[in-house]
């Protein structure tokens, strides 16, 4: 990934592509020194998109960095309301929450193929 220096302390724009798609429209993305993410804009240099980076692309900062991203895995409460799982760190509390998930959709499909 290129990286520029720009006028701003700390501030950097690297050359990227999108993920949100198929398209991989190369973008570039003005970030700050703690890697947030301060602009994103096509990349001209890009031979396949010439520039062109969709809506979608163009919110980046958004879905990285918006309110209701999720960052932690949660589980549903009794009420409906959802806790934060913080038995294990990283992958393997990724794994616990998946192997929750495989345990629960098992028994709701061994409960429906019984009726």
């Amino acid at each position: 990934m290129a990286i520029e220096e720009h006028g701003a302390m700390g501030v950097e724009e690297r050359i990227s592509f999108c993920r949100i798609c198929s398209g991989g429209c190369g973008v570039r993305l003005t970030v700050d020194e703690n890697e947030k993410i301060l602009s994103v804009r096509g990349d001209p240099d890009s031979p396949l998109t010439a520039g062109y980076a969709c809506f979608k692309g163009l919110q980046a900062a958004e879905s990285h960095q918006g309110p209701g991203r999720l960052l932690h895995t949660l589980k549903r409460q009794a009420d409906g309301s959802y806790a934060r799982m913080d038995s294990g760190t990283g992958r393997r509390r990724w794994r616990r929450s998946a192997a929750m998930a495989v345990s629960s959709i098992s028994l709701l499909i061994s409960c429906t193929a019984a009726s």
